[in-house]
């Protein structure tokens, strides 16, 4: 038995394929020659292909929203904190080199930051009468340079004249 007859004789065996059935083109179940027979290709088609690549760039653009969002996130958390710190020492200084007297003074950091401080007698809330105490209310404001006001940090402080407090 030679080879050619082997193989007419795979070819013969086959099983016809049922009318409606998919064939797969190529393959050992059977030819796509018959056009009654629906014929169906190995992969993936183009229509299925542009599916799985929106789908793709979906999950990455949200993967990069939320990045995006906790950098920023960091990023205003860090002026905060700066602003904070800022705002510590300027009130410690009031008192020593900044002088403890009714004022309003600003000016800006070195990092672009803008502060504000804001000495006013201090009037007890809640009284009919405005009685004056010897205290000063210290308030000291700081803006981060990106933040501008909206993240100001407003360091409140009670202070009694003539104390190294």
């Amino acid at each position: 038995m030679s080879v050619r007859s082997v193989r007419d004789g795979l070819s013969e065996a086959r099983p016809p394929v049922p009318p409606g059935a998919l064939a797969l083109h190529g393959s050992r179940f059977g030819d796509c020659t018959s056009r009654h027979v629906a014929c169906s290709q190995e992969g993936f088609s183009l229509v299925e292909a542009l599916v799985a690549v929106a789908i793709l760039a979906l999950c990455v653009s949200m993967v990069g929203r939320v990045v995006s969002s906790r950098a920023e996130r960091l990023t205003h958390d860090t002026d905060r904190l700066r602003a904070v710190f800022a705002a510590e020492a300027i009130l410690n200084r009031i008192g020593l080199d900044l002088p403890l007297r009714t004022q309003d003074t600003s000016g800006q950091l070195g990092d672009g930051s803008h502060w504000r401080i804001v000495i006013r007698p201090y009037i007890e809330p809640g009284f009919r009468l405005q009685v004056r105490s010897n205290l000063l209310h210290v308030s000291v404001q700081v803006a981060p340079a990106r933040g501008a006001e909206r993240n100001a940090v407003v360091l409140n402080t009670l202070r009694l004249p003539g104390s190294d407090l």
